[in-house]
């Protein structure tokens, strides 16, 4: 038979607990109401001090970092920062949770600061005693509470914590290895136009403090980001946008164009007076009017004063020697999407350098060079020069000092064979771009003129395939060749596979501003291979050059 016994429910709820929780609670509902409410005041102030200790040790450590190995850099949160920071949030914690004196929002904190008062009234002491003995008591319960809780909160959510960033240093510990990697793999081989060394990682530059950084890539410093001593946050990846810092040579020190753009670099070689600064000037302005037509991204010419220089060049028609003791470069910087991709570097190599032989002047960056553009001057064939003087008596007069081209070209051979390391019977792959310049010159213009070419491609079109690029390679070889640089030629074409003849004018036959022609398929028929935003850039100046001049952008 069931038995059902009627309860109240709280003598069921006695039942069902165990006799020390009955007997607590028991204890409990006999005390009077005022001094529950008390010690519910009691107990939240003694958490609510354990809280505001825990959120006062948050606040004291949250820019602390520790310092790493790696100079200007501190450890990563993950491996080595956040231990660090656990360490100091809980020993201050516990000193402030377990400090009587550290606030006066607290019973025991008044009744320290009571007890610590001595006035000379007996009265007046009379009368604090009896505000002191209820606060000391009820100091010593907070207290209690406060040792309990914060027991709780640095060694039980301490350990917690320590367990997590443990784990999460083990994670971090394993990821270093493959971010690693993965930024290795993305990193572009970096060539300085200054000391011509190459490298893959440059060194980068605070933008707040200007600390100069060699080892910014993921590691205990940081997995995606890295913290300065100034307390700037620095991408360490190209990912993250570390390409976005100023970036220098790591070996000289010197500002590089770009910091992670896939660079392509050519040299340009020539004699004095070969017209190298009007063909930079008149190539500069064809490739940058390009450029500004691409929605796609934006091109800029570093470093931005020597381009501001081919402006003014181009725009007056009056240009400056280049120097003779130093290699100059030009570079153009391709950003896509927010992103330096892609660079194109030209070498204005000067002749005193090419005749010198000195090893002191060796231009180094003919070792990593994608491809040369070879600039013959007609002026420095004696015959030729000949012809020109005698119809125009005025160059004569001119003062110009004009290279023997066949020493230039014989120059060039030696310093590449030297600086590169090739083999005496081995080949070059790198392209050369032979560049007969300052065609509209008289003499050169009836062999080698845009109406000369038509007229030769014309006259038998499939002994060139219809392609009349190959009557302009064709004639300017055998220009050449009929003026005495056949031996140069055949030296050239034994080292270099890949030889092609261009006719260019660099500054046309107009006077005191350029007219340029030709000056853009020389490089694109060395740089302007592939698909990418040089190549694409390259194709739409070659339009625009065809299309007629461009006298502004």
């Amino acid at each position: 038979m069931e038995m059902k016994v009627l309860l109240s429910p709280a003598l069921s709820a006695l039942l069902l607990r165990p006799h020390w929780i009955n007997a607590v609670a028991r204890f409990f509902d006999g005390l009077p109401s005022w001094v529950l409410l008390l010690g519910r005041l009691v107990l939240l102030v003694g958490v609510g001090n354990v809280i505001a200790a825990f959120v006062a040790g948050i606040l004291s450590v949250r820019k602390v970092w520790k310092d790493s190995d790696v100079p200007g850099l501190s450890l990563g949160y993950l491996s080595g920062t956040g231990l660090y920071r656990r360490d100091l949030l809980y020993e201050t914690t516990r000193r402030y949770a377990w400090d009587r004196s550290g606030t006066i929002c607290s019973f025991s904190g008044l009744a320290w600061r009571l007890g610590g008062l001595g006035p000379e009234s007996m009265l007046l002491r009379f009368l604090l005693s009896l505000v002191y003995l209820p606060l000391a008591a009820l100091g010593m319960l907070e207290m209690l509470v406060r040792y309990v809780v914060g027991a709780l909160v640095v060694y039980g959510i301490g350990t917690l914590h320590w367990l997590v960033l443990l784990g999460l240093g083990l994670l971090a510990t394993l990821l270093i290895p493959v971010l690693r990697g993965a930024d290795k793999a993305a990193r572009a081989q970096q060539h300085c136009p200054h000391c011509y060394k190459s490298f893959r990682l440059p060194r980068f530059t605070c933008p707040d403090c200007g600390q100069e950084h060699d080892a910014l890539i993921p590691g205990s410093t940081g997995l995606l980001h890295a913290r300065c001593s100034c307390g700037r946050s620095l991408p360490v990846m190209a990912a993250t946008g570390r390409s976005s810092l100023t970036a220098s040579c790591p070996l000289c020190g010197q500002p590089l164009a770009a910091s992670n753009a896939r660079q392509t670099s050519l040299q340009l070689i020539g004699g004095n007076c070969s017209g190298k600064s009007s063909f930079l000037a008149a190539f500069s302005h064809q490739y940058l009017a390009a450029a500004a037509q691409d929605d796609s991204g934006s091109v800029e010419g570093r470093p931005a004063d020597r381009f501001a220089e081919l402006d003014r060049a181009y725009r007056t028609g009056a240009t400056n020697p280049s120097p003779s003791d130093s290699v100059l470069s030009y570079t153009f910087v391709h950003t896509r999407q927010g992103r330096e991709s892609h660079s194109l570097a030209i070498y204005d190599t000067p002749d005193e350098i090419m005749l010198s032989g000195s090893a002191e002047l060796d231009p180094l960056s003919l070792g990593y060079s994608d491809g040369f553009l070879l600039l013959i001057d007609p002026m420095g064939v004696a015959d030729i020069r000949a012809k020109c003087l005698e119809a125009l008596p005025a160059l004569a007069r001119s003062g110009e000092r004009y290279d023997d081209p066949e020493q230039i070209i014989e120059g060039a051979i030696q310093f590449f064979t030297r600086i590169s390391g090739r083999a005496t019977r081995k080949m070059s792959n790198v392209p050369v771009a032979v560049i007969v310049n300052k065609t509209d010159l008289y003499g050169v213009r009836e062999a080698l003129g845009p109406d000369a070419i038509r007229a030769a491609f014309d006259e038998d079109p499939g002994r060139y395939n219809d392609d009349i690029a190959l009557a302009e390679n064709d004639l300017c070889r055998a220009f050449l060749e009929e003026n005495g640089l056949g031996n140069a030629l055949n030296n050239l074409e034994s080292v270099f596979a890949n030889v092609r003849y261009f006719s260019t004018s660099a500054r046309g036959r107009r006077i005191g501003a350029f007219s340029p022609r030709g000056v853009v398929a020389p490089v694109l028929w060395v740089a302007g291979r592939g698909s990418g935003p040089i190549a694409q850039t390259l194709r739409q100046a070659k339009a625009l050059e065809d299309a007629g001049p461009q006298q502004s952008r």
